[in-house]
């Protein structure tokens, strides 16, 4: 933030910094113990969407995608999601992944075998920070791409309802306000045409063709549509045509903020807080430090980045007192329960083991009578013999 900086130098400065926060984030997401991951929050869920009337555009259980997870990479300090698309070649066994968001893409040889009843195939996009979990209903000899691509015309007044472009989710709370399935497109001012599905809203120029990535929005929630148009608009332009862009089968990334919990087993009962304690560890990435999308390439940005970087330590070193105190409160239960314990075991010793002194004393009592009882019966035995030797 100091002024004798150029904006050269800061770019310089810039580059170490988004590399140290790539760098909290891989730290954060490698974190594990006992493979949970510890300080990088819940995984990304996914929500299944389809970009186009066909059922063959799904990613769904019943085309052999079981699971598909995200890490906290798939999103920004601005998304709370982000849409993926997946496609699938014969000729080369490729699955592939792009991220529609950032445009970022990886493919993955997933071999031609076919997946054997009962088993599954983990294919790790980690340039991504998805995890896709095939099951043997994919079919390796079927390709997986995009539909045939629907074409509209604008009408004299500009306006396109684009009915049947449709967002189908899997769990409709993913996307909230959404009532409608349609798009509607306002193209009466071609250079900012307006789309809007239910709540969410957001605009293009398309006064130029070639394909189009239309973020969505109702300020909570985050999608993005992407479309081809084939010929430029003009105002009342009743030639134009606006078509599905290749899309590919679509799913929603919902980024989840959740943090990771325990449960220690204390007791043997099921109450709640009596019976067992859960520990909560607080999530540090860079999202949840507040620190994503930060930067220091200006003057402006490098102190609004001060400032980010000042809340972050507070945050950071909320979240270490608060893992410091729950060790302090698992270490005084550790100790209660070797008292129990070491008590337990003092009674189980009094009940089960032998008091080796009394028994001791018992055997010599009674092994003294024996004795004494045997010598008068030997005294006993003489005494007819001293009464014999008289008449002798």
């Amino acid at each position: 933030g100091s002024g004798h900086l150029s904006d050269i130098e800061r770019g310089m400065l810039d580059t170490e910094y988004q590399a140290l926060l790539s760098e909290i984030d891989r730290i954060a997401n490698d974190t594990e113990f006992n493979g949970v991951a510890m300080v990088s929050g819940n995984a990304v869920t996914s929500t299944t969407l389809n970009s186009q009337a066909t059922a063959t555009n799904f990613v769904q259980a019943a085309d052999g995608f079981q699971t598909i997870t995200f890490d906290s990479t798939v999103t920004n300090s601005t998304d709370t999601t982000a849409v993926f698309t997946f496609a699938y070649s014969t000729s080369t066994s490729v699955l592939t992944a792009t991220n529609t968001t950032t445009g970022e893409s990886q493919g993955i040889d997933i071999t031609s075998a076919a997946i054997a009843a009962g088993s599954t195939q983990t294919v790790n996009f980690t340039e991504l920070g998805a995890v896709v979990t095939l099951n043997s209903a994919f079919d390796k000899s079927v390709e997986v791409a995009p539909a045939a691509a629907t074409t509209f015309t604008s009408d004299s007044a500009g306006q396109i309802e684009a009915t049947s472009i449709t967002l189908v989710s899997a769990d409709a709370s993913t996307v909230q306000n959404v009532t409608t399935t349609s798009v509607s497109l306002d193209a009466s001012v071609p250079a900012a045409t307006t789309f809007t599905l239910g709540a969410l809203t957001g605009s293009a120029d398309l006064t130029s063709t070639g394909t189009k990535t239309v973020a969505l929005s109702d300020g909570t929630n985050d999608i993005s549509i992407s479309l081809n148009v084939t010929t430029a608009f003009t105002t009342d332009d009743t030639a134009a045509e606006i078509t599905v862009g290749d899309l590919g089968t679509l799913v929603l990334a919902n980024f989840n903020t959740a943090n990771t919990s325990f449960s220690f087993k204390l007791g043997t009962g099921n109450v709640v807080d009596v019976d067992s304690l859960t520990i909560t560890v607080d999530s540090i990435t860079t999202q949840d430090l507040s620190l994503a999308g930060t930067n220091v390439a200006t003057l402006a940005q490098a102190e609004i980045a001060s400032a980010a970087v000042s809340a972050s330590i507070d945050t950071l070193n909320t979240s270490r007192a608060n893992v410091g105190a729950a060790q302090n409160r698992l270490d005084f239960a550790a100790a209660n329960l070797s008292i129990a314990i070491e008590n337990a075991e003092a009674a189980r010793s009094n009940l089960l083991d032998l008091d080796i002194a009394q028994e001791m004393t018992t055997f010599t009592s009674k092994q003294i009578l024996v004795q004494t009882g045997v010598a008068m019966l030997a005294q006993a035995n003489q005494l007819p013999q001293n009464l014999l030797r008289l008449f002798q």
